[in-house]
Parts: C-alpha cells; structure tokens; sequence
C-alpha cells in the first residue's frame, strides 16, 4: 500500500507554487515591458522582493572590487550591431545585464563599501535603517534618503527642510521643522513599495533609510557641489559638474539657478557640451578637474561603465553614489555627437580594465 499525500497537502503546495510563479512574473514583467513598469511604477509591494539579499551583494561588489566585473554579455553585440550611442547602451544594460555588482553599486549604503576598498571617503552615515527606527538627530544637517531606488530624498539644516525630491508623497515646504516622527512616516511610505521597478538592480535592492551628514566647502558653510565622472574601465570620458542643484527659495531640484558644466578630463578645459537644456556655468579649475578625473579613475578601476558622483568639499573629494543607468538613457546631449563619443568609449575594450 502506498501512502500518497493528502489531497489538501498537494492544493495548498500547488496554490503557492502558483503564488510564487506569478510574483516572478510580474516582477519581471515590471523590468521588461515599459508599459507594466509604468503601471506598476510606486505599486509594486516591497514583500515581493524581500528575498533580496545584502550579503550576497556585498560578496559581488567585494569580488569585482578585487578581480574587476566581469565584461556584460550584452556589449560586444549591442556595439557591433552599428554606431554605438550611449544612451542606446544604457537601454541595452537596464534590459539584458543582469550581474548582481550593478545592484551592489546602486544601492546607496552598500557602494560605501565600494569607495572603502578603493580608498575614498564618504559622507558620515548619521544612521541606517530598514526598520523605520529613527533616532533623535538634533540640528545635524544631513540628507534623508532611500537606499534602494533615485529620488526619496530630504535635505535638511538645523533641524528644518531646506530640499526635498519626494516620491508620490506631499512635497515639505521649505523651512519645515523635521522630527523623527516625520521622518519615520517617510522612511514607512518610501519601504513600503519598490518605486523604480523598470531599472532591473534597484529590483535587487532590499528597502532602507539611510541620513548622512551634509558635505560641505572648506568655509562650513557653502554645500559641495557635484562633480560627475562618465568612466569606462577605469578612464574618465567626460566630467560634468553641477552647481545649485537645489533651488534655495522652493526646495526643488532643477532650480533656475542650477547649472551644468562639461570639461575634458585630460586638459581640464570647458567643453561646449550642454544636456538636457541646462545652462553652463564658470566651472572648475582645470586642476580640479584632473584631480576629480585621478579619484573616479580609481573608482571605476574594473567596471566597464559607471557614472562616478563625487561631493566636491574643496579639500577633497567623497564619493556620493555610483549610477549605472543615467537617466534611463534619456539624456539629451548638445551636441549629440556626444552619445556617439560616448558610446565609442564604452565599447572600446581594454583601457585599464583592472
């Protein structure tokens, strides 16, 4: 006689295979097809991705860190395929490369780890969290921030709001007192759904909070501006750097005032380049410029793309995050040689790729 499992066993067994299929379906439908991506954009319940798995990240960036990436198996086709455009290559990437060092790097608590290993500073972590415990911060200026998608950020000075990017939440006015109520309202809001799910590596990413301390100029008083390095394989192509990114008077990104520069890393020279129809500004000191390109250099040693996004505080330079997908391939380039230039330098193989 065989015994056979109850019939009530095998229904449930079956319901949540079911159940676990259809959570892979449409988290993998929310990263393939733009129109659920969309859809799901701000919906997507944080429980589907709590298999996420920070240690097992931690042990890909560590090894990358180490031995470099591994080269994308979407590159050398996407680059033989015709004129290679940058944005084009980040679309490709976001759709078909899926190593786990790109969500490693994205996450904006573990990439500290990435600059520690290479030797770079980064702003003081007030605190971090994935379970909303915020503690008193008194008037330290800090930004409040997700780790585990763009945007979901704060920005606060002597215990008032100064900026704020919010993620489908009231936006707080300017000059707005901060508690650790509010923010832990936030922190609850910004871990509750999974807000990026058409870019594959924030979908890796586990929910959390973190606040670090704001960097500044060497007078204490004047905020870092930021210098974005475009690498590849650990040689910087371009160097954008952005003053005023938020506006004073509204707390709102992309502000009048805010202005983005181009210089050639080599020379340090201004470069008629614009984006997005953002105005240029005086720039940096050609020196400057070759020191910001020495530092990403370092931390895009091993990667066959990354867009490296320093503070600059005056005296030196901290590493603020690694983004893998700027603006999901969208950047409007002026000239748009550029994407051309660009993309020819993410295909070309070789150039201190360790």
């Amino acid at each position: 006689m065989t015994m056979g499992c109850p019939r009530s066993t095998t229904l449930v067994a079956a319901l949540l295979y079911l159940a676990y299929y259809l959570r892979c379906c449409v988290k993998d439908l929310a990263v393939r097809s733009p129109a659920v991506g969309a859809l799901a954009a701000n919906r997507m319940p944080a429980y589907l991705y709590r298999s996420n798995n920070d240690t097992k990240l931690l042990a890909h960036l560590a090894r990358a860190a180490t031995a470099g990436a591994d080269e994308p198996a979407f590159l050398a086709p996407a680059c033989a395929a015709g004129p290679p455009s940058f944005n084009e290559l980040v679309k490709a990437r976001m759709a078909r490369d899926r190593r786990p060092v790109l969500a490693a790097l994205t996450d904006k608590q573990l990439v500290k780890r990435w600059a520690e290993l290479r030797g770079v500073r980064t702003p003081e972590v007030l605190f971090a969290s994935k379970t909303c415990a915020v503690p008193e911060i008194g008037a330290d200026a800090y930004a409040f921030k997700a780790t585990h998608t763009t945007g979901c950020l704060v920005l606060v000075e002597g215990g008032r709001v100064v900026g704020h990017k919010p993620c489908g939440e009231r936006r707080l006015a300017p000059g707005s007192r901060v508690t650790p109520e509010l923010l832990a309202t936030l922190c609850a809001r910004w871990t509750r759904t999974m807000y990026d799910v058409t870019q594959w590596a924030y979908s890796k990413l586990t929910p959390g909070v973190v606040a670090e301390r704001l960097v500044y100029r060497t007078d204490g008083a004047t905020p870092a501006d930021d210098v974005k390095c475009f690498a590849f394989r650990g040689r910087t192509a371009l160097v954008q750097h952005v003053t005023h990114r938020f506006d004073a008077a509204s707390g709102r990104p992309r502000g009048a005032r805010k202005r983005d520069t181009f210089h050639d890393p080599r020379s340090g020279r201004r470069l008629p380049v614009a984006v997005d129809r953002q105005p240029a500004g005086a720039g940096l000191a050609p020196a400057r410029v070759r020191q910001a390109r020495d530092v990403c250099d370092g931390l895009a040693r091993g990667l066959d793309f990354a867009r490296i996004d320093l503070f600059d505080a005056g005296a030196s330079f901290f590493l603020g995050e690694v983004t893998v997908y700027p603006k999901r391939g969208e950047h409007a380039f002026e000239p748009s040689a550029v994407d051309g230039e660009l993309g020819r330098a993410w295909c070309r193989q070789g150039n201190a790729t360790r």
